[in-house]
């Protein structure tokens, strides 16, 4: 279907209320209308069809710079929480084991955040619930710099937790928002380069030029690692607009057309000349839905579908696996950076070192992030050529489960950092390409409180990861080698009883 360049969309208000009444009605529908029906001779398109007719823009590239923003309340925390409790334990000649306190308080606040914001989004709109979770986010960062004491800091950082769910939403507002053929484009300027990349690299440079050079205070190292929130939150409220499919599944299919109109104009380009909008077609959406049943029973209707419920199962184990390596990682890295000297093996023996932090390890820190950066020259071919999420899972997660197994052999340091580095990027290319699946796999009225609930499965064993990588690797660090092989497997056995064919709404 092609734009129509010279017919733009116009009608009187009268006709367009009526019009836009008439929305939502099913194509059979359509076709039964009498002869004297205003609507015989216009097209009936989906919102995902109009939104491909002017296709991808300003208003689209906009919008994920914007959204690249939202991912840093929940990935600076891999970066942040480790270089600021060395400074607190430092400072206030506290006990190392604060630090996974503080990890483990955070990621429970994650856990919960998840089907929490899924439903805000499902009842009251994807742009709604972006926003809301972004300032709630702002508040309680602001609230971890003036903390007067651990104990409250451990509190707000809790608190500030409770919005992380903001990412699930904003995968699924990628889904509902962006043509079909740059869906690809949503993860890898969010969850790639806006969370592993900028939300990773922003703390360190903060903690290097605020702690190391000029001194400062903890409490201005929070402060300023939270002023990127600032700037989502504000550009949010001005430019997002919500998403079309959301508004139309609801009923409000002014509000979508509106929203259109604006997308197009942004994009300087016209909506076809006589449409109406229609409803997409989706598995799993059962005739109670229609009738406006609560989102309980629309989520209960949808996965009792099994095509929806293996998949969904599937997708829970290998999320379990990527979210663990993701974060888990992260930290075994970061604990041996902080702990050993340069010219450790990755088998000796942490020295418990509570000195802050030196340039070198600064140094070293940005160098394994810039990896995740080169990771998307992987990530990108991946996912715009559509490729399979059950081999990229096996390929990756085999080829993961070697490479850890290698710590066993205790390299050094250098050479273990690479190794975690190269993990991770495998991880990645299975973590993008699963948000993305769950994302069409799932019904529009059920999407976000659905998804929500899938990454709540695949949070719900990290509270405890603080402990599985740190305080194990103080006893051993094939410990914590051991539990990296144990979630490996788990998500390698996902990936095998996954569909070869995923379902796609």
């Amino acid at each position: 279907m092609k734009a129509s360049s010279k017919t733009k969309f116009k009608l009187l208000d009268s006709d367009k209320k009526d019009l836009l009444e008439f929305s939502g009605r099913n194509q059979e529908d359509l076709k039964t209308t009498d002869e004297t029906s205003p609507f015989l001779n216009y097209d009936y398109f989906t919102t995902t069809e109009i939104i491909s007719t002017f296709g991808f823009g300003k208003d689209q590239i906009v919008a994920l710079m914007i959204l690249s923003l939202a991912f840093f309340s929940e990935f600076s925390i891999a970066q942040l929480m480790p270089i600021l409790a060395t400074d607190l334990i430092a400072e206030f000649d506290l006990n190392p084991s604060i630090e996974p306190q503080i990890l483990s308080a955070t990621f429970a606040g994650f856990a919960l955040s998840y089907p929490l914001w899924g439903l805000v989004a499902d009842l009251y709109g994807r742009k709604k619930a972006i926003i809301m979770s972004g300032l709630w986010s702002l508040v309680w960062s602001a609230a971890s710099s003036v903390a007067p004491n651990v104990f409250w800091l451990i509190i707000f950082r809790l608190l500030f937790s409770l919005a992380g769910g903001v990412t699930n939403i904003v995968m699924t507002y990628y889904y509902e928002y962006l043509p079909p053929k740059y869906h690809w484009m949503g993860p890898i300027s969010g969850n790639q380069v806006g969370g592993f990349v900028f939300a990773s690299a922003f703390p360190v440079l903060a903690g290097l030029l605020l702690l190391h050079y000029a001194d400062l205070s903890w409490r201005i190292f929070v402060a300023v690692t939270a002023s990127p929130l600032v700037l989502f939150c504000l550009a949010a409220i001005v430019y997002l607009l919500e998403s079309p499919r959301f508004l139309l599944v609801n009923g409000r299919s002014s509000e979508a057309y509106d929203v259109l109109e604006k997308m197009a104009r942004r994009n300087k380009r016209e909506l076809p000349g006589k449409f109406a909008l229609k409803v997409e077609d989706e598995v799993g959406r059962s005739k109670e839905q229609a009738k406006g049943a609560n989102i309980l029973k629309m989520s209960l209707a949808a996965l009792k579908n099994w095509k929806i419920l293996r998949t969904f199962v599937c997708i829970m184990m290998i999320g379990t696996t990527t979210r663990f390596v993701t974060y888990g990682m992260s930290f075994i890295k970061n604990d041996f950076v902080f702990r050993t000297g340069k010219e450790s093996s990755y088998c000796d023996e942490a020295h418990g070192r509570i000195e802050l932090l030196k340039v070198s390890d600064y140094e070293t820190l940005m160098l394994t992030i810039i990896g995740e950066l080169v990771a998307c020259a992987v990530l990108i071919p991946v996912l715009k050529v559509n490729f399979s999420l059950k081999i990229s899972a096996i390929v990756s997660f085999g080829l993961s489960s070697l490479l850890t197994c290698i710590l066993y052999s205790c390299p050094s340091l250098h050479i273990a950092l690479a190794l975690m580095t190269i993990i991770r990027i495998l991880s990645q290319v299975v973590n993008l390409n699963m948000w993305m699946r769950l994302s069409g796999l799932l019904p529009t009225e059920v999407r976000c409180s659905l998804f929500g609930l899938c990454t709540f499965f695949m949070y719900f064993t990290l509270p405890a990861m603080p402990f599985l990588t740190q305080d194990l690797a103080k006893l051993s660090p094939h410990y914590t080698t051991s539990v990296c092989v144990l979630y490996i497997l788990v998500g390698f056995i996902g990936a095998l009883l996954l569909p070869i064919k995923m379902h796609a709404n």
